[in-house]
Parts: C-alpha cells; structure tokens; sequence
C-alpha cells in the first residue's frame, strides 16, 4: 500500500506480521512509532546513515546496502535442504539446472510410478524448489520442469530432479544487484518461447523478463495452454504473455504512485 500524508510518498509491504516499509527516514520512524504504539515488535533500517543496518533479512532474503546500489540474496538454505534430501554432497557438479537433451532423455523413459514415500520426497522438493525460484530466474525453467510432474512422479522424473539437484549444490547463492540509477518510469519487457519445446505434450514454453532501467523486477517460464502449430505462433503466446505481465506490473505501479511507460 501507499501513503502520501507525509509531504513524500513512502511504501510498505505485509506479509503475515512482517512488515517492510520504504520511503524517506522521517516517514519509515513515524509508521515504527505508530507500530510501537500498539505492538511489541522489532525492527531493523536499512540505509547509507550511521545508525542504519548495512545488511537485514527479509523472510530470510538478505537484503545489503552496499555503495553499489542494494543487494538482494535468496534464501540459500533451500538449495543445501534440495542437496542434502538428494543425497549429492559427494556428486558431481553441473553447470546449468537442466537442459533440453536432460529432458528428452530422463523423460522419453517415463519408467515406473514412485512409491508414496519416493512420491512425497518428490513432491516436497519440487514445491521447495518452486519457492526459490521465485528469487533465482536461472533455475526457473527447470523448477517448471520438475513441477509439472508433481501429481504422478516417476522414476524417470525423479532422474530429472536429482539432475536438477546437481546445480544448486555447485551454484547454492544467487544475489541480484539493484545498482543505483537515474529515477525511470520506462518499464521494458523481453519475451522468448520454446516451440514444442515438450516431446511429450507438444506444448511450448513461454518465458520473459522485465526491467525498470537495468533492474529486474519480474521473471517468468511457464508452459502454454494451447499446442502452438507454428514457431511464431507459439512466439505470439509469448508475446500476449508478456504483454500481460507488463499490464500487470503497470498496474502494481500504479497502486504505489508510479505511472510507467
């Protein structure tokens, strides 16, 4: 939500009882102070100021003040529970989540259901991983990947998440640079698909990032509903993909103050 009480506008987030708030100093101790007034809490600031954190966790992201710009961390505790639930502390290291080839080869044998143990491990790896995703974009194709057989996995699929474990384990930390940069309200967005990308649905993958300036402020990889008969039929879905993620995050702006382009 957005407040404009205070001469400038300042920002802030709920998540269950934690709350961020960005704006200038006086505004960010006067909502501490109204909190304070009714609440025991805790609180940490984030900023250039001498009595200001240069480092705070955020529902364990790790947000840094740095003479760079702000510096954002994903919690890296999913990556060493993925690595250690896999059993890979000894195994080889990948350099990339999954490929192509890794797909087509781990799932062209489908094999045999995983018995229900197997099948929860399985399912509580992939909703772990879905979770990190939401902070690494390079994992996201892959995590969409391992999710899709959720409902039904099997042993080929299992082959897919322990392939998949092998990254995290030799890249456990992802940290995003908000460097600091002239105020825009130009939002840029980038889209790509993957025709047919999925022997065995035939669907294609819709993927895109967005940017304020050079800053990430949204990822996405999703498969698309419909069978795409065409390349640029499927680069069309992911054009309305992207186009509506863009519609979306211009809406966001706006309930923060900000009219982007």
């Amino acid at each position: 939500s957005t407040s404009r009480g205070l001469g400038d506008v300042y920002k802030r987030q709920v998540h269950g009882d934690d709350f961020t708030s960005c704006g200038p100093e006086y505004a960010v101790a006067w909502f501490q102070r109204r909190i304070e007034a009714k609440y025991e809490s805790k609180h940490s600031i984030l900023g250039p100021g001498p009595k200001h954190e240069k480092t705070i966790r955020v529902l364990n992201r790790e947000f840094s003040w740095t003479s760079d710009g702000i510096m954002c961390e994903a919690d890296q505790r999913h990556a060493d529970i993925v690595v250690e639930e896999l059993d890979l502390k000894d195994s080889k290291l990948v350099s990339t989540p999954g490929s192509k080839e890794d797909v087509d080869r781990m799932l062209g044998d489908v094999g045999q259901p995983l018995d229900p143990t197997e099948s929860t491990q399985y399912r509580a790896l992939a909703a772990r991983l879905n979770y990190l995703a939401l902070d690494r974009p390079d994992i996201q194709y892959a995590t969409k990947e391992v999710a899709r057989h959720m409902a039904t996995p099997t042993t080929g699929n299992w082959l897919l998440m322990k392939r998949f474990g092998r990254y995290p384990k030799g890249s456990p930390r992802l940290v995003q640079a908000f460097r600091w940069q002239t105020a825009t309200r130009e939002l840029h967005a980038y889209t790509d698909s993957d025709w047919a990308g999925d022997k065995i649905s035939r669907k294609s993958t819709s993927g895109g990032i967005a940017f304020m300036g050079a800053h990430c402020i949204n990822s996405w990889s999703s498969n698309q509903t419909i069978i795409s008969l065409s390349s640029a039929e499927a680069e069309l879905y992911a054009l309305l993909k992207g186009a509506s993620q863009s519609l979306g995050l211009k809406s966001m702006g706006a309930d923060f103050g900000d009219n982007l382009d």
